[in-house]
């Protein structure tokens, strides 16, 4: 494995409300998915060349952090050149569009119906599934809502009434 991309988080991947906008609306929130307390995930690590890290950090920094759905942490990872600390976006369990507790059919309905200025939620989704295989990620989760998404019946109904997100 390279060593700028090894694999390893220390969390699990859950939906969340992202509300506003980016995938979704006010009144067709879509779900993100983010990392989460709680367990154990594969993923990537990029190694950022010493000299580019703060170069790196300004540009990645406000893209996650710009509403408060992230919180940082520094994370222990197990990669193939061992133990290394990263630094990964987790979901802010006390910002106002955190959700969790949803069924996978509720999730999959916000999915399909919610689109915001950077595309629709569905697109998000698939795209995440197919970069997780492109890297032999298996994620259990994405991929029965993938199959959810994909499955009329399992989308039909009234959508996700709407969630109370501040604004």
């Amino acid at each position: 494995m390279p060593s700028d991309a090894s694999r390893a988080f220390s969390a699990i991947d859950v939906p969340f409300a992202y509300a506003r906008s980016w995938r979704g609306s006010v009144e067709k929130p879509g779900l993100m998915l983010a990392l989460d307390s709680g367990g154990t995930a594969a993923g990537m690590a990029f190694r950022l060349p010493s000299g580019a890290v703060a170069e790196e950090i300004s540009l990645l920094w406000p893209r996650e952090m710009a509403v408060g759905s992230y919180a940082a942490r520094w994370l222990r990872a197990k990669c193939v050149e061992g133990d290394i600390r990263v630094l990964a976006f987790v979901a802010n369990k006390r910002a106002a569009n955190y959700v969790t507790g949803l069924s996978e059919a509720e999730s999959a309905r916000m999915i399909v119906n919610a689109s915001g200025f950077l595309g629709t939620n569905l697109e998000y989704l698939l795209r995440t599934s197919a970069s997780l295989s492109e890297h032999g990620i298996k994620d259990a989760l994405v991929e029965r809502l993938v199959r959810l998404c994909g499955d009329p019946a399992a989308c039909a109904g009234p959508s996700t009434p709407f969630l109370p997100i501040p604004l």
